[in-house]
């Protein structure tokens, strides 16, 4: 769904047809401006990522290939900056703002990328396969949450033919994986369906299929469980 975005005294929102954006200014109820996503051969706003500097950045669903696109929208006069494809092994529900870069960023499977909001251009594509061997552990990243330089993550070990349930840390500045924690759901049970790590602290807490909390600590390791 493409929620309404809030910044400063303004509302950037989509119609019913998920096809228009609006910028509305609050305090007068004047609509400044209206951007047709139809323009670029798209079917719908699939999500308002947020205002970063001046842009506004959206996902756009395509009818065809590419099936995602993001744009940037300059908030004051609601012309289109940029536009750009979306690699299809992402999804848009893992696409972050970076901070310490200026960038959007995503982390699926084992596939990084990232886009520079100002410079626009992209930073990093790559798939590293290698780096998410942890351990015995084969790591494929599903749903993500991002805090600070650290991506967390719930996910699967592909080399277990039953469903599993992996939740972990990566750095992005080293890209590597510098925690990893197997809820040993010995089938069970999976994480990443529809539940993303939250963060507080050094403890990450993240819900699984049989709706059971998991509170692990970062540090020490020490996994304790909720029901």
């Amino acid at each position: 769904m493409a929620y309404p975005c809030l910044y400063n005294e303004n509302l950037f929102s989509v119609n019913e047809s998920l096809k228009i954006i609006s910028n509305l200014n609050l305090p007068t109820k004047t609509t400044l401006w209206q951007y047709s996503v139809a323009d670029l051969g798209a079917e719908k706003v699939s999500k308002i990522l947020g205002v970063f500097g001046q842009t506004l950045v959206v996902v756009c669903k395509m009818p065809v290939y590419p099936e995602h696109i993001l744009i940037g929208i300059d908030i004051n006069d609601g012309k289109l900056l940029w536009s750009v494809n979306l690699p299809q092994y992402l999804m848009h529900s893992n696409l972050f703002y970076y901070e310490q870069n200026n960038s959007i960023i995503s982390l699926r499977r084992n596939f990084l990328w990232e886009f520079s909001v100002f410079s626009m251009e992209v930073l990093r594509e790559k798939q590293i396969p290698e780096t998410f061997k942890y351990i015995s552990l084969n790591v494929q990243v599903e749903l993500a949450s991002l805090y600070g330089d650290f991506i967390y993550f719930a996910g699967k070990d592909l080399e277990n033919v039953r469903p599993s349930a992996l939740v972990g840390v990566f750095d992005l500045k080293t890209e590597k994986l510098v925690d990893v924690h197997d809820l040993q759901s010995d089938g069970t049970f999976t994480v990443g369906g529809n539940s993303r790590p939250q963060v507080s602290g050094n403890k990450i807490y993240v819900q699984d299929t049989k709706n059971t909390l998991h509170i692990l600590e970062r540090e020490s390791d020490a996994l304790n469980e909720q029901g």
